[in-house]
Parts: structure tokens; C-alpha cells; sequence
């Protein structure tokens, strides 16, 4: 599915990249600590994480987003899914 993000279409992989960037915003603010602390954490470079949490992502790619989250949520399995078909009846505007 696509979403709109800045005035543009986004495609499944951009889409994904964002969510799991939400997932950065969303630690860093739980934490209650600034960006230089996690970015130390996550050993990377701070600049690199600000990218990350203002989502200009275009530089990442799923697989280094994700090695990076590694430490904040070490648990964390991600997990495929099929995406769901719209019903062509639904689709249909009356």
C-alpha cells in the first residue's frame, strides 16, 4: 500500500524504511535521552541518526536501518506479511 509523505507517493520498501524509522522517534522519545547518547548507543554516526529521525532515508537500506534498531529493541523479529488485495467490489465508488 501506498502512502503520501511529503507531497509524494511512497513505495512499499520507502514505506517500510519510514515505519521503521518511526521506531527510532519513537525509543528516542521513551528514553528521555538526546540523539548523541543514541547514536553512541547504535554506534553510528550522529549525523547519520538525525537523517534517521527527520526520515530522509533515501542513503539507508532496510537491512542497515534494521542493524542499527538491533540495540534498542533486541527482541525485535520482523516479520513479512502478504499484503491485503482490495475487494474489487469495495473498490467501486457508487
Amino acid at each position: 500500500m501506498e502512502k503520501k509523505s511529503s507531497g509524494r507517493k511512497l513505495n512499499s520498501i520507502e514505506t517500510f524504511k519510514e515505519e521503521i524509522a518511526e521506531r527510532y522517534c519513537s525509543y528516542l522519545k521513551t528514553s528521555g535521552k538526546d540523539q548523541v547518547w543514541l547514536a553512541k548507543k547504535i554506534k553510528l554516526n550522529a549525523s547519520l541518526l538525525s537523517k534517521i529521525l527527520r526520515k530522509n532515508l533515501e542513503e539507508f537500506t532496510i537491512d542497515r536501518l534494521l542493524r542499527h534498531l538491533r540495540p534498542m529493541y533486541p527482541d525485535l523479529v520482523p516479520v513479512l506479511k502478504k499484503a491485503k488485495k482490495l475487494n474489487k467490489e469495495k473498490a467501486k465508488k457508487p
